[in-house]
């Protein structure tokens, strides 16, 4: 094996290039692969970390050599209390029963069943609009996605909805940007105002999963319900193991914590884009009346929806809602023909790749005719990869997928 380390930036003493990536991450990946290459290594507040961006090199990470990286100990030592042994932060052969259980609760087959009340939401959200007012789009979409998680987690007969919802405010929150330094800087255990919501938010949603929980293990019919928590309780693998309720309480907060900020990204930028494009936005109302005729969209109506399909792929490149991918390698390893050692930090930069003019033409602008079915036929496998790949592709994506073109595509006015 190689011993040669990637070329990059020196940086200043400890710090490295630490102060430049949080002052503007995007800015500084970018600038760091156009300088040094596809596989760049930094020294951020003493860690070592080796950014990727090129397809190639990121599918040796999510695929091919995959059995050698594991969730990175920086998001486990940071959000670990949290998720516990949820998919978002588990490896191994229990990642790999939970992936098993889980899955069937995001089948294709299942989707149907949850585009009526994404729909829904979105009409009543419109309905609650008063034409000349003025409103945080980010926020509503925040609101939206959020109800309709809670919606298909729960059932929509949960009485502590907005509870739940208000809790998820606040543990959002303590990563605001804004206050991402102090965060980072300050230990959990500090009672500044935002530690100490953080830590009734996990409180408040802890007792309304485990009193949820009980409430559904006691009644009768459980598994003719169709939400997820229920699919969670009623799950088993073919030697008959099923979760425990503290399993189920790991894999409900990962997604109601980390399940639908990507999505409410996602509709906020084409919210944004179809603002700042109207041909765009008419070329999209064109194919609503073509296909639709003014009635409400559902899941049939998707493969109808070309245009639509091609808007939500270009915001999921042009502005990923995770802007990279972090793994760990669980020994030394080879990567893009360099030398990293176990345990430093590898970043798959998703926004550099989708951003990069070796893959697409202008990069920068929003274009979503560029999805031609040419196009995504020569497109180098993971040139585009907003919800990861490999073993660990994100379970909930076509979930996302779908509430991103449908709400959208439902009637706003």
């Amino acid at each position: 094996m190689t011993r040669t380390k990637p070329p990059g930036p020196d940086g200043l003493p400890f710090i490295g290039t630490g102060l430049d990536y949080v002052r503007n991450p995007f800015e500084f990946r970018e600038r760091s692969a156009e300088e040094y290459g596809d596989v760049v290594h930094v020294r951020n507040f003493g860690m070592d970390v080796y950014m990727v961006a090129a397809p190639e090199v990121v599918e040796e990470v999510l695929v091919t050599d995959s059995e050698n990286y594991v969730r990175s100990d920086i998001v486990k030592d940071h959000i670990g209390a949290v998720f516990g042994e949820g998919l978002l932060l588990s490896d191994g052969d229990f990642w790999k029963r939970q992936r098993q259980l889980i899955q069937p609760a995001f089948y294709r087959e299942r989707m149907p069943k949850y585009t009526q009340m994404m729909t829904d939401r979105a009409r009543t959200m419109a309905d609650s609009w008063n034409h000349g007012d003025t409103c945080d789009v980010q926020e509503e979409m925040e609101k939206l996605a959020l109800e309709i998680l809670v919606n298909a987690l729960f059932g929509t007969d949960i009485e502590r909805k907005r509870t739940v919802m208000s809790a998820v405010d606040a543990f959002l929150d303590k990563f605001d940007p804004s206050k991402l330094m102090r965060t980072m800087i300050l230990p959990d255990w500090v009672p500044t105002p935002t530690n100490r919501g953080f830590q009734q938010a996990i409180d408040d949603l802890e007792n309304i999963i485990y009193d949820t929980i009980q409430a559904r293990r006691n009644e009768d019919g459980l598994a003719d319900r169709e939400d997820m928590l229920a699919m969670l309780l009623t799950a088993e693998t073919e030697e008959g193991v099923s979760m425990s309720d503290e399993t189920v309480r790991d894999e409900m907060m990962s997604m109601l914590l980390a399940g639908h900020e990507t999505t409410a990204l996602a509709l906020t930028y084409t919210w944004d884009q179809l603002a700042r494009n109207p041909e765009i936005e008419r070329k999209l109302h064109e194919e609503l009346e073509e296909v639709l005729g003014g009635r409400t969209p559902t899941f049939e109506d998707l493969p109808d929806l070309e245009y639509t399909d091609k808007l939500v792929t270009e915001t999921l490149r042009m502005y990923p809602p995770a802007h990279e991918i972090r793994r760990q390698p669980v020994k030394d390893v080879e990567l893009g023909g360099y030398h990293v050692p176990e345990g430093s930090l590898v970043s798959c930069s998703v926004w550099v790749v989708q951003h990069d003019d070796r893959w697409y033409d202008d990069p920068h602008t929003y274009r979503p005719e560029r999805w031609t079915e040419e196009f995504r036929s020569q497109l180098p496998e993971y040139a585009y990869f907003p919800f990861g790949g490999g073993p660990h592709l994100c379970i909930g994506q076509q979930f996302s997928l779908i509430e991103s073109k449908l709400v959208p595509t439902s009637r706003w006015n």
